[in-house]
Order: structure tokens, then sequence, then C-alpha cells
């Protein structure tokens, strides 16, 4: 992907994405945003890391009452930070993407199809396709909390009580492709303009 490419699609992200859905639901739907981007943490073995992407990590948390309507102090700011965070996470997701992720997001900047951005809402995707984690977690459990075990059935167990704990992390781990769709079906079908009552 050349650069004009990657700033084509990081500027539909602000434009037709953050803006509209600051311009539906203002700092609220900000600050949502912000918790979308803010979540895709490095994580290790020994601790998490702050965001993956610099420029969402360098973004300070909105205030707690963005929660509410209404103005807010330095609403401003944060709006401004968060469009320059979110054009750097499109940035950081091209940078580690494989050519697969690649079409994909060339794909969701050209649709407008609401029924297309519904794969995207939240638990729209699927995102494993291997035995639930709960199941796997379910027979180590009931095979671990037995009184006296073979040694079959102790290293079934534990290979199902790992195996279940790492499938459990990846059916919760947004990879960044699905938080931009996420955030682009928040903004283009979910929210509503409200009128004032």
């Amino acid at each position: 992907m050349d650069v004009d490419e990657e700033d084509a699609i990081a500027a539909w992200f602000v434009e037709e994405c953050i803006d509209v859905a600051i311009a539906r639901d203002g700092a609220r739907a900000a600050a949502s945003i912000w918790y979308v981007l803010s979540g895709d943490w490095h994580r290790d073995p020994h601790q998490a890391r702050p965001p993956r992407c610099p420029s969402v990590a360098a973004l300070p948390a909105p205030p707690i009452g963005y929660s509410r309507p209404g103005p807010h102090p330095g609403e401003r700011e944060f709006i401004g930070g968060l469009r320059t965070a979110a054009a750097g996470y499109v940035r950081t997701a091209i940078a580690g993407a494989s050519a697969a992720e690649i079409d994909e997001l060339r794909d969701l900047m050209g649709e407008d199809d609401p029924g297309y951005l519904d794969g995207y809402r939240p638990w729209g995707q699927i995102l494993t396709e291997d035995v639930p984690a709960a199941e796997m977690l379910d027979r180590a459990r009931h095979t671990l909390t037995q009184r006296h075990l073979s040694n079959d059935q102790a290293r079934r167990g534990v290979e199902s009580w790992s195996v279940g704990f790492a499938e459990l992390a990846r059916e919760h781990m947004l990879p960044p492709v699905a938080r931009i769709g996420a955030i682009a079906w928040f903004a283009r079908v979910a929210l509503r303009e409200e009128r004032a009552a």
C-alpha cells in the first residue's frame, strides 16, 4: 500500500466515521470511540502495556462527565486529539496488517451499505472457529476438580484448561481492522441524529 492510499483510509476513518459520530452524539460518542481505540493493548505473559498505537497511548482519557449530554470542559481539545489519534491508529493498523486485512480495510472504506457494516457491529463477527472456550474450560473444570485423577485425565484436563484460556483470550481479542469496522458501524449505522426535546 502506498502513502496516498494510507492517507485516504486515515482521512476516511476520521471524516466519515469519527466526525460523523461526533456530529450525531458529540463528546459522548468521542469518549466511546476512545474506549475502543485505547482498549487495543499489547499483552505479554508478564504485563499489559499501553495501547499499540503511540498516538492513542498519548491521548488522555475523557473526563468522566462525558457520559452526560451537554458541553464539557476540554471537549474541543479532546475531540481534536481523538481525530489525530484515530488517524494514527489507522496508520499503525496498516503497518501491522496482513494482505487480507489491507483488502478488508479497502472494502470497508468503500462501503456504505448498513447491511455490510452490520457485520462489524459488536458480536457481529465470529473471530474463532474452534471449540468454544467455555466448553473447553467446562471440560477442564469437570476433570481437574475430581479427587483422584489418572495421568491421562490430568494431562487432558491441563491441556483443556490451557487451551481454553488461550481461546478465551482469542475470542475477546479484537484485531485493529475489527475495531475500525466497529467504529464505522457505530458512527454510520448505530448512531442517529437526535433532536432536542
